[in-house]
């Protein structure tokens, strides 16, 4: 693994949050300090992937039906007036389509 895609979990400076996905074997964490989401391997928390996101990810919910990861972020973090949500497919790690809206319960 390469040494510049890890970064110790007790370095992230916002309260991180997470979705376990046990039956993908991941734990997906975004850090509202970097605007980053996290994919690490769950039994051995090997980082897999990085999903750049914008400043301010505040929630991740995982919907096990679809495997689709939730991701609030944006707002007074990222210098907006509106938050927005990402949608990742859990089992592949990408991106799929995203959501804008204003208020501070999207």
């Amino acid at each position: 693994m390469a040494g510049d895609r890890t970064k110790p979990l007790d370095s992230v400076e916002l309260v991180p949050t997470n979705a376990l996905v046990p039956e993908l074997n991941k734990l997906f964490l975004a850090s509202g300090d970097d605007g980053m989401l996290r994919v690490f391997r769950g039994d051995s928390l090997e980082l897999l992937d990085l999903l750049h996101l914008e400043p301010g990810p505040n929630r991740v919910v995982y919907e096990p039906k679809s495997k689709l990861v939730y991701v609030g972020y944006g707002g007074k973090d990222a210098g907006k007036d509106y938050g927005e949500i990402g949608i990742i497919d859990a089992p592949e790690r990408q991106g799929r389509r995203g959501h804008k809206g204003r208020g501070s319960s999207l």
